[in-house]
């Protein structure tokens, strides 16, 4: 494998995780393992040193974003917000919590999803209802795991849908606790209605969303999670999130058809939203 082959596999890697599952991605290596990071207790640098790889994954969500907002508003002012957002976020980044860099898979996940911390004021101060909000990112978010080739799709299935992926989820043992990091069990499959299962007990999303007074968003952010798996042909069900419960329960079955996460009346998981209205 060359090695851009190698750089567009890890760049397509990360760039799934807030749009599968919110929770992780791994920094894979086309070299034969994977690759081993330092952990460091603290990092105040990290973000801005890792900034030009950083934004070239979440700029690869623009151009559809731009197509999807532009349902709501003129294209013009849809590509307008993008690019504050965009500069809002690079600004942010100092001050995004650091828990553990490139050593912890969770990094990525927790990178992507305080991207939304700045793309929601603006949807506000333009209108944009909580409900039209959470349809937006879902239809971003489906959009681009449905368009994706057969070879990405078979990339994520057998790379980031694994009970392999989770069970290292599950290992990460961090050098000091990280406020805003995650804790992960793995499940095991009982041999009928999942193959496997994380239980997610801590979320850096969550706590992130909340100590920014958005905690009504995080239902939604969540959401999106049936929209990146669904295209995958593997089934998620999940009875409740931290968003709104005790914890997130993810149960996977491979090679069945997805859950439809449109309307989020039609989940289980929002029966604990009483607080979150749509």
């Amino acid at each position: 494998m060359g090695s851009h082959d190698c750089q567009s596999r890890r760049q397509f890697l990360r760039t799934g995780l807030c749009s599968l599952f919110c929770l992780s991605a791994n920094m894979f290596s086309c070299s034969q393992g994977s690759r081993r990071h330092p952990v460091l207790a603290v990092d105040d640098d990290y973000y801005l040193r890792n900034k030009e790889k950083i934004m070239e994954q979440l700029d690869s969500f623009i151009p559809l974003a731009v197509h999807v907002l532009s349902d709501y508003m003129p294209k013009k002012r849809a590509k307008a917000l993008i690019k504050r957002a965009r500069a809002d976020y690079i600004a942010y980044l100092p001050e995004l919590p650091y828990i553990g860099g490139d050593a912890n898979p969770h990094t990525w996940a927790l990178v992507n999803c305080a991207y939304y911390l700045k793309v929601i004021p603006l949807l506000l101060h333009e209108r944009v209802t909580l409900r039209q909000g959470a349809k937006i990112g879902y239809d971003i978010v489906y959009q681009y795991w449905n368009n994706l080739s057969p070879f990405r799709k078979w990339m994520a299935r057998n790379f980031l849908v694994t009970e392999r992926h989770f069970r290292k989820l599950a290992t990460w043992e961090p050098p000091v606790p990280f406020p805003y990091d995650w804790q992960v069990t793995f499940v095991p499959g009982e041999g009928k209605n999942f193959d496997f299962g994380i239980d997610v007990t801590q979320c850096g999303a969550v706590r992130l969303f909340r100590d920014q007074g958005l905690s009504d968003y995080m239902p939604y952010i969540c959401q999106q999670d049936f929209a990146s798996i669904k295209p995958l042909n593997i089934r998620m069900t999940r009875t409740q999130t931290l968003a709104c419960g005790s914890l997130c329960d993810f149960r996977y079955l491979r090679d069945q058809e997805g859950i439809e996460g449109w309307p989020p009346e039609s989940l289980p998981e929002f029966s604990h939203c009483q607080g979150s209205s749509v």
